[in-house]
């Protein structure tokens, strides 16, 4: 692959050569330790809150929702008098409802009044929507803590709601999946900057999958059945404490949007090893200990990292290409046959001595990798079980 911009991805031939080589002398790689840090906040929740939704992109928003309105109400009109449909394909769920008000250019305030509305109903879910704004209930059926009718009518919301653009809708993308990504990219960047600018994570990060619940119709939608979320749409995230500093969208069939690419003299990493790289760059901090779990760890990953100065430790699966007989102790531990006894623990670096490759006797056998523990540290029993409970959250 000469003209590959990186060096390409090792073949399983070479994998399984390294994991039948080893060296002698790990070499750990300690960043200073540091506690995550919080920015002084604004005294206003609401000041807060505009940290992350500012005036000046919502006056965008207030643009292009006028703008598109105007456009559909003309598109439907003239399709009315040509006695010609209206076809449009992403609109077609779009029916007009002819008892709702005339459009009404909408306000950075009323958008501001939306989104609280938005927010109030996730915290207050009702069957249907329009029940947020019945005012005589029963008793006992649960009345709304705010009376949202004071502030917005139903078939407002609902007009909006149809209406509402968060990017230019006449300047997107022909590529159907690129078009998701337009648009909300900008809201999306914003929301993470504000997220870094009020949040310095500490030495420990980690990096997953996450899914977002959306049962509706979108061409990014995933389904992972054994996830606590098994439909929506999933991201690549990386947070510490449960806060999301930086994330990248996965889009199904593509490749993930590498901010940071590779630079030419880096062995290349497979695209699900790569967005750990790329999502731990974005960091405006470094010199962390990434933690992961088995989808991502691989010893070229951790060296990338390592190259960056940022630890990395992660469980490891058979095929990763770890030490090969820990993956062999792993097959026999699989069908009842290994021997070790409990807290047993074996570190063997790779040829290198950059990456440590430790299998660990739990209740089952534990393949990890890691270029910060030496595995003395698992000594003490109560260590382990530690390290068990956190690591198992990640």
């Amino acid at each position: 692959m000469a003209d590959s911009p990186v060096q390409p991805a090792p073949k399983l031939s070479q994998r399984k050569l390294a994991a039948t080589q080893r060296g002698h002398d790990f070499q750990p790689l300690r960043p200073a330790d540091r506690e995550a840090s919080i920015s002084q906040l604004p005294d206003d929740p609401v000041d807060l809150f505009h940290r992350f939704c500012p005036e000046s992109l919502v006056e965008k928003w207030v643009v292009w929702t006028n703008s598109w309105a105007k456009h559909r109400i003309e598109q439907r009109a003239n399709a009315a008098d040509s006695g010609k449909p209206d076809d449009e394909e992403e609109l077609d769920d779009e029916e007009e409802d002819t008892s709702a008000p005339k459009w009404v250019p909408t306000t950075v305030a009323e958008i501001y009044i939306f989104l609280a509305v938005l927010i109030y109903m996730g915290n207050h879910p009702e069957q249907r929507i329009q029940d947020h704004w019945i005012e005589d209930k029963e008793p006992g059926a649960g009345d709304p803590t705010h009376r949202i009718m004071k502030y917005m009518t139903y078939p407002r919301f609902t007009q909006l709601f149809r209406y509402i653009r968060i990017f230019d809708p006449f300047d997107e993308p022909a590529d159907n999946l690129s078009r998701l990504l337009s648009r909300v990219t900008p809201w999306s960047e914003h929301i993470q900057q504000a997220a870094t600018d009020l949040f310095q994570p500490g030495l420990n990060v980690a990096v997953d999958e996450c899914m977002i619940r959306f049962t509706g119709r979108s061409n990014a939608k995933v389904t992972i059945p054994r996830k606590p979320t098994p439909e929506g749409l999933k991201i690549w995230v990386v947070a510490d404490h449960g806060y999301f500093l930086r994330w990248i969208f996965h889009l199904p069939g593509q490749k993930p949007e590498i901010k940071f690419p590779q630079e030419p003299h880096e062995p290349e990493l497979a695209p699900t090893q790569a967005v750990v790289l790329d999502l731990v760059r974005r960091l405006e901090t470094n010199n962390h200990h990434v933690f992961f779990d088995n989808l991502f760890t691989t010893v070229e990953l951790l060296r990338a990292l390592r190259r960056d100065g940022n630890a990395a430790t992660g469980t490891a699966r058979t095929g990763s290409g770890i030490w090969e007989e820990h993956r062999e102790s792993k097959l026999r531990d699989n069908t009842g046959k290994l021997d070790w006894q409990y807290n047993t623990l074996k570190a063997i670096p790779t040829s290198d001595n950059l990456v440590n490759q430790i299998a660990w006797k739990d209740n089952a056998l534990v393949l990890f990798m890691t270029t910060y523990f030496t595995g003395l540290e698992f000594e003490d029993i109560d260590t382990a079980i530690e390290f068990a409970a956190v690591h198992g959250k990640l």
